[in-house]
């Protein structure tokens, strides 16, 4: 169950009963795509595993950095919330000619072609130790790392966005 519930003049977005995130701040997800594009190689396609309330879709449209930027995002009333609830940034995204969002899960796109990536910013659940979504493990588990790396480019560059610390997942990297 994906419910968006409104708490004054923010949303709070609420999965399964787990709280995954709300529109309050978003400094860290922004933080996240600055990180990842001071490091990337010139021109990246920047691809973000999931669009939450679109901050780090925010962040990467700002910067002249990436040629392209693919968001992919696992439910569709997240996409569409974003238009009705959050028509500003929606619209700077859709008005952006570098911008395309994608309705799929992110473990299966990233099966999906060959097409070496630039950048990977993972932006689901609440990171690898607090899944919103059990199916989302294998993202992080040796499998889902084993696709990223034959996915990415030689210089390309992985950052993933988390809720805290995991050390099994650093060692895992």
């Amino acid at each position: 169950e994906l419910v968006l519930r409104r708490r004054g003049e923010h949303f709070e977005l609420i999965n399964d009963g787990v709280f995954l995130m709300d529109t309050r701040d978003g400094r860290s997800e922004r933080a996240l795509i600055d990180e990842v594009l001071a490091v990337a190689p010139r021109r990246p396609r920047v691809v973000i595993g999931g669009l939450g309330f679109g901050f780090s879709l925010d962040a990467a449209v700002a910067s002249a950095v990436p040629s392209r930027i693919d968001v992919v995002e696992i439910h569709r009333q997240v996409i569409e919330w974003n238009q009705v609830h959050l028509p500003e940034r929606a619209q700077r995204a859709r008005a952006d000619p570098r911008v395309r969002i994608v309705h799929a899960n992110i473990t299966e796109w990233l099966g999906r072609d060959d097409e070496p990536l630039d950048v990977l910013c993972l932006d689901t659940d609440n990171g690898p130790d607090w899944l919103a979504a059990p199916g989302n493990a294998a993202l992080y588990a040796d499998t889902g790392l084993t696709r990223i790396a034959r996915r990415l480019a030689p210089a390309g560059v992985l950052g993933v966005w988390s809720a805290g610390q995991s050390a099994e997942f650093e060692h895992a990297l």
